[in-house]
This record gives structure tokens, sequence and C-alpha cells, in this order.
């Protein structure tokens, strides 16, 4: 995006260019991980905002691992402005998981369910928890 090379970009524009990203990447795995926490940072800047730096462990998870990612989520879980948000404990269940650290992750995929009133957030978790449940029997 031409506009973010001249240094005075707004925060809408460095949303649009991390949506850019993400929609112009020809499959997951060829997502530009990297640009995308690049991105995030200069929003931070712009912006921040404790939902900001919980968007961004996201990407830093694929770029840099879930180990990296789970520090700053553990980090922000400390943040009393995300409490009674429902994407931490859902983020913090997806990198547990990845981690292997399976009791872990159950506890806070339950923790997301409690939040949500969304059906579609609900349906969706509640399949990772079964599966998750599957997986271990």
């Amino acid at each position: 995006m031409a506009g973010l090379r001249g240094g005075r970009a707004g925060r809408y524009l460095v949303q649009a260019a991390i949506a850019s990203l993400y929609a112009e990447a020809p499959t997951y795995a060829e997502t530009d991980w990297p640009q995308i926490v690049a991105l995030y940072d200069r929003l931070l800047s712009l912006w921040p905002s404790p939902v900001v730096a919980l968007n961004r462990t996201v990407p830093l998870s694929m770029a840099q691992g879930p180990t990296v990612a789970l520090a700053q989520v553990e980090a922000l879980d400390q943040d009393s402005r995300l409490s009674g948000y429902q994407y931490l404990p859902a983020i913090k269940a997806d990198l547990l998981q990845r981690l292997g650290r399976t009791d872990e992750a159950a506890v806070a995929y339950r923790q997301a369910l409690e939040l949500t009133g969304n059906e579609a957030e609900r349906t969706f978790l509640i399949g990772r928890l079964t599966e998750r449940e599957t997986r271990d029997a």
C-alpha cells in the first residue's frame, strides 16, 4: 500500500493493510505472517490498545511460534481491560492446544464458552473442545 510508505498512515490505513495481506495470501501457509506482525506493531504505536495487542498475538504465533505468543497472551491476561473479553481465553486455548498442553487448553476453551453469546463462536469452541476430548479418549 503506497499510503504506508509516506510514514503518516493512520490506524485505518494500517488496518486495511493487515486485512489486505490476509486476503491476498494465496494460501494460509503462504500468508506473510512477519509482515502482518510488523503492521500490528505499527498499529499498536498509533492505537495502543490491549485488543490490538491481543490480535497481534495470532500472527505472532505463526511467525515466531506459539510459545512466544502465549507469553504475550498471559501478560495480557493480567490487563483488567480484557477481563471478560471472550477472545483472550479462546486465543490462549488455541496456543495451549498447539503446545500440547491439552488440560490447560480445555480450561481456556471452557472460559471462552462461558464468555461468548455468539452461536457460531459457541459452535466453533464446542467443536474444538470436543475434538480435544476425543483425541484424549
